[in-house]
């Protein structure tokens, strides 16, 4: 498997500009990307990316009841909805996904989204992006797209994770996102599942170990250059 340096964190919010203004006022951080979620918006969620820690914060306000974001919203609040992806080969890893007993909570196709922002001849691949309801097993949901250009436009649609493009884009605040806190009910079976689905894309960081007041166990995994803390 071929992976992206992490693309997004994606949050349900219940309101889009109170967490647009907490990224500003808390860490300093402002919109990026601001062309991409406009064409993302839809009629069920107003999307924003704000900038963090050289990664790109999805703040998604539900628009719709009874869809995923606006249950995740209802059920606890402001929060992580998904980690996302970009993937090489999309078959291949949703094939990876259903033998790991993992269905889609969302298929959503992506092709019109991508005419409006890149020339049609630069345009490839597949086109059908999935969120995989992972929650219980990865401690998130897990969203995935194929790389859908043959060349990399410049300046970028997306800002790569941890890249260079964060200086020149003048959004580069000096925050780093050094690892993400997931808390999960058995390390065994979520490093299982994720070498499943990631192979070698992912690896052990650091083994599991006791924390020092023996409370719990924890271990350290590298998944598209940001370190998960189960």
């Amino acid at each position: 498997v071929k992976l992206s340096p992490l693309a997004q964190v994606e949050y349900a919010v219940k309101d889009l500009d109170y967490s647009m203004q907490f990224f500003a006022e808390v860490f300093g951080e402002h919109e990026v990307e601001a062309t991409f979620s406009r064409v993302l918006t839809n009629p069920a969620l107003d999307i924003r990316h704000a900038g963090f820690g050289k990664t790109v914060q999805q703040l998604c306000q539900p628009l719709m009841e009874g869809l995923p974001h606006s249950t995740a919203a209802q059920e606890f609040g402001n929060c992580v909805h998904n980690l996302c992806f970009l993937v090489e080969n999309i078959d291949a890893i949703v094939a990876n996904c259903h033998e790991a007993g993992l269905e889609a909570l969302i298929e959503f196709p992506m092709g019109d989204n991508w005419l409006q922002l890149l020339a049609e001849d630069n345009i490839q691949g597949n086109h059908q992006s999935y969120i995989f309801d992972t929650r219980a097993v990865f401690g998130f949901q897990l969203e995935l797209a194929e790389t859908p250009w043959r060349e990399e436009p410049e300046p970028p649609i997306m800002l790569p994770a941890y890249g260079p493009q964060w200086a020149a884009e003048g959004a580069d605040s000096g925050n780093t996102l050094r690892g993400i806190n997931v808390v999960i009910d058995s390390l065994e079976r979520t490093l299982h599942a994720l070498q499943s689905v990631f192979g070698g894309a992912v690896s052990l960081w650091r083994p599991a170990a006791p924390y020092g007041d023996d409370s719990g166990h924890f271990m350290v995994v590298e998944l598209g250059q940001v370190r998960l803390v189960y």
